[in-house]
């Protein structure tokens, strides 16, 4: 059975990931656009993991959120 799981997600992976470079091919998006939630930031979390939160409480409290709320404390 984990070998049919693993063949699944593989398949479901190749199929976002040709989904998201076609549409970077023809135009329909960029490359950025359609990968920015994956890169790693330094601290091995992605801009999605950093992101979810500050999305999550603007939306709680209706009010847009500031680049520095998801920037986080200056460590410079």
């Amino acid at each position: 059975m984990l070998e049919l799981d693993a063949r699944r997600f593989w398949h479901a992976f190749a199929l976002s990931t040709d989904a998201k470079l076609a549409a970077a091919a023809a135009g329909v998006a960029t490359l950025e656009s359609e990968f920015l939630a994956h890169v790693v930031l330094p601290g091995n979390h992605t801009v999605m993991d950093e992101l979810e939160p500050v999305i999550a409480s603007a939306y709680r409290s209706g009010q847009r959120p500031s680049i520095s709320a998801a920037a986080g404390p200056r460590t410079d």
